[in-house]
């Protein structure tokens, strides 16, 4: 998998444990993040990690920050060898992402989404991981005052 790829599922794992903090899905989206790392110490220091998140987002913590924490964190263990776990636990972070609901999350620290997203490109290309539907339509041409 592409590092590109790699790091959007990253940011959109972020993104859920952020989306999820709160919300009558937290109890899950926490014992499922934690069972990503596997167990024992490693395991419990994400719980704890998870519990401190949760904490500092209702005390009024800012969400992006939070999100970029745990998207950096989820990299970091991307950045492993190849093999079955990497598969694992890449396939345990998209469905997590998916599950928390709808969001777009960017690479490079991105956005959370809920609801309509709109985005305008010129004379290039649009790149992201979007879950939900996505229509996209070329530009207008330009006005005869507009040059």
């Amino acid at each position: 998998m592409r590092g590109e790829a790699l790091r959007a599922v990253a940011a959109a794992g972020g993104a859920a444990v952020v989306r999820a903090a709160g919300t009558d899905a937290w109890a899950d989206v926490r014992e499922r993040t934690a069972g990503l790392f596997g167990g024992g110490a490693e395991r419990q220091q994400v719980l704890d990690a998870l519990d401190r998140t949760r904490a500092e987002l209702a005390a009024g913590g800012g969400a992006a920050d939070a999100g970029a924490q745990w998207r950096d964190r989820f990299a970091r263990r991307l950045d492993g060898p190849d093999g079955t776990e990497r598969l694992r636990f890449i396939g345990g972070l998209a469905e997590l992402a998916a599950e928390a609901g709808p969001a777009a999350a960017g690479a490079g620290g991105g956005a959370t989404v809920q609801g309509d997203l709109s985005v305008r490109a010129e004379r290039g290309a649009v790149a992201g991981v979007f879950q939900g539907s996505v229509h996209l339509e070329n530009p207008r041409p330009p006005g005869a005052d507009q040059g």
